[in-house]
């Protein structure tokens, strides 16, 4: 983890120590080991370290001729194949640390330097002969780059915190931005929640000129070619041995490791997968969130909402895994809220989940941890529902595999109408029909969507063109199945886990000092699953079948095939309940502030807080439904509390 910042001015003039010093110091929360500034001219570097692998590092790296400087923020995971690439020795490629391996990279292929590199990374590079700067993301976003651009200079820095730092970049609320955020439309990733500050979108670069600011995208899934191989067994074999390279990469660390663990696939096969490569005296801290106590158990068909029995489960067969259930007994929506905001610089998609990360991040914190590893990403990777294989067989006219798949496994009526409807009939039909669908299933009413899922004022609704904006996107709330599902994949992928995942997991960064890394997101891994066949991860009515192969005998069977979806923070209503005094508390304070007021429906929370629940509710209530009191009013109430503390108010 690591801090990058840089200052170029448009004009004649030169960047002074006493601005980079700002600005480095703006960094320090980013990386507390050490901070260093670089003078070069009319552009200059702000950089704050923190150890995230064994290399030894000091930055910015300089090439041999003084025309290039880097700073590199990230981590490496294809090493090897650069080393190959590049002609380095084994010693080299041993010792040196990935910053290094960046500047020979852009040595050998400049701007394009990034499109082959595999891994999580922001850079800023700097030309002394062109007089140019470029920085660049990476492709999948896991790393943060904000900027203000103005006539005379730029200002780009890993978060819009350091920016500030400077003291003349003005700090107000991007209101578009906010409107966003309360509707749950994250797809807007160029656009910061401060009025005026950019983010650099992922898997694009920026090239700063004296007369000229560029941008272009480097990357895209849609080029990621389709995969065909000769047997089901090859897939397995295949997969496994980009799983295992993924996990190799993720444990180049400067520190020990643990795991964020659910009853699910996706985390467990990231625990069980990393095991062979710690040494034989290390066990794994594993970290588990479950209810509190006085939950009264409620929860969907379907859904489960304690991981307790299925961890242990697993811990059982795999006795190097050491579980920690993280219960967060007394914590609720506004615990460490305030310290991730600041650090964050976003108003968070679900606000309700950050209690208990806080708490497994204390917990990691506190055995010294350098690396939570997770499987966040496993859903659209290696564990793809598959649930696009009817429309699969359909275009390749394989109407027998169709109606194999309606009746497979026996489906009772409620499975084998769902297959024909959510997998078949509705991706085909056109949006009048879908639409007449959800009306007869009572998931619209007269009023827009975004009334139903969100706690936007109506009137700041209207004149943050929510609707058109909702449209202009095609987010229906993934109410309308897709007829494409790899086109899908790569919405999620991009567009919706991609977009606000950098600025979150460098906030928990900057507050615990310790790497989240996901093996199910290495772009490698990413771009070989999405280029398979649906048949590939459902066959016979088994979903996820993929990672179900090649989990076999290591996973219990409890695990593997179960059905039921765990729910997380399903216990929000006994924290919530628990915390109501609180929270009139919080909502008072945004009807008195005259900016919250006008962006949040005070009125419409304050109905739902007299009317509040006596247990956990499982149907829509009267005029609400049951997904809107534990995320929107949740991501509300962080959202008035980010707008007060913008404007720096005392309450």
């Amino acid at each position: 983890m690591s801090g990058i910042g840089a200052v170029y001015y448009k004009d004649s003039r030169l960047v002074s120590r006493d601005v980079l010093q700002r600005l480095a110091q703006g960094l320090r929360p980013f990386g507390r080991n050490y901070q260093t500034i670089t003078c070069l001219g009319r552009c200059g570097f702000a950089y704050a370290h923190a150890a995230n692998s064994p290399q030894i590092d000091r930055q910015p790296a300089v090439n041999s001729t003084g025309a290039l400087y880097l700073l590199f923020d990230g981590r490496l995971d294809n090493r090897d194949e650069l080393a190959g690439l590049l002609g380095l020795s084994a010693s080299e490629a041993k010792t040196w640390p990935d910053s290094r391996f960046a500047l020979k990279s852009w040595e050998r292929w400049d701007k394009h330097a990034p499109e082959h590199w595999e891994g999580e990374f922001a850079v800023l590079v700097w030309n002394a002969i062109a007089q140019t700067l470029t920085a660049a993301r990476d492709q999948l976003g896991d790393r943060a780059l904000s900027y203000y651009d103005t006539q005379d200079r730029i200002v780009i820095a890993s978060a819009p915190l350091a920016l500030f730092a400077l003291g003349d970049i003005p700090k107000e609320i991007d209101e578009q931005k906010l409107a966003d955020c309360l509707v749950q439309l994250f797809y807007d990733a160029a656009r910061s929640s401060y009025k005026g500050i950019s983010r650099l979108r992922p898997a694009h670069r920026l090239v700063v000129e004296i007369n000229r600011l560029q941008i272009e995208r480097y990357w895209s899934l849609d080029n990621a070619p389709q995969i065909r191989l000769p047997s089901d067994d090859d897939y397995v074999e295949a997969g496994a041995e980009l799983l295992q390279r993924a996990i190799k990469a993720c444990l180049r660390r400067a520190g020990p490791v643990g795991a964020f663990m659910s009853g699910g696939l996706d985390s467990t096969t990231v625990a069980i997968s990393a095991l062979p490569y710690l040494t034989d005296q290390e066990r794994l801290p594993i970290y588990t969130w479950v209810p509190v106590k006085d939950w009264d158990g409620r929860c969907l068909r379907g859904s489960y909402g304690d991981e307790t029995p299925l961890v242990e489960a697993v811990a059982a067969m795999h006795p190097r895994l050491d579980p920690t259930f993280i219960r967060s007994e007394d914590h609720g929506l506004f615990h460490h809220l305030d310290e991730f905001l600041e650090h964050a610089g976003v108003t968070p998609r679900n606000a309700i989940n950050l209690y208990w990360f806080h708490d497994i991040y204390l917990a990691a914190r506190a055995r010294k941890l350098a690396v939570l590893l997770g499987g966040h990403a496993g859903d659209f990777s290696l564990s793809w529902d598959g649930h696009g294989i009817l429309l699969e067989h359909l275009r390749n006219r394989s109407f027998g595999k169709v109606t194999q798949e309606l009746f497979a496994g026996g489906p009772d009526a409620r499975s084998f109408v769902h297959r024909l409807l959510k997998m078949l009939l509705l991706p085909l039909a056109s949006a009048g029909i879908n639409a007449a669908y959800l009306r007869l299933r009572g998931h619209t009413s007269s009023m827009p969507l975004w009334h139903k899922f969100s706690a936007i004022n109506p009137e700041f609704a209207r004149d943050m063109h929510v609707e058109e904006r909702l449209a202009h996107y095609q987010f229906d709330y993934f109410q309308t199945p897709h007829r494409d599902t790899r086109k899908l994949r790569e919405l999620l992928v991009c567009d919706v886990f991609g977009t606000e995942k950098g600025e979150i997991y460098q906030g928990f960064r900057a507050l615990y000092e310790i790497e989240t890394r996901d093996p199910l997101n290495n772009r490698r891994l990413i771009e070989w699953c999405i280029g398979l066949p649906e048949s590939q991860f459902w066959r016979s009515g088994e979903e996820r079948w993929l990672v179900k192969r090649l989990m076999k005998d290591k996973l219990p069977s409890e695990v593997l095939f179960n059905r039921r979806k765990g729910v997380q923070s399903i216990d929000w209503h006994a924290r919530m309940t628990r915390d109501l005094p609180q929270i009139r508390g919080e909502l008072e304070a945004i009807a008195d502030d005259p900016d919250a007021s006008r962006y949040i429906d005070v009125n419409r929370m304050a109905r739902i807080l007299d009317d509040w629940p006596s247990q956990t509710p499982l149907k829509a209530m009267p005029g609400q439904a049951y997904f809107y009191i534990p995320v929107s009013v949740g991501a509300a109430l962080a959202a008035g509390r980010f707008v007060r503390r913008t404007k720096g108010a005392n309450r």
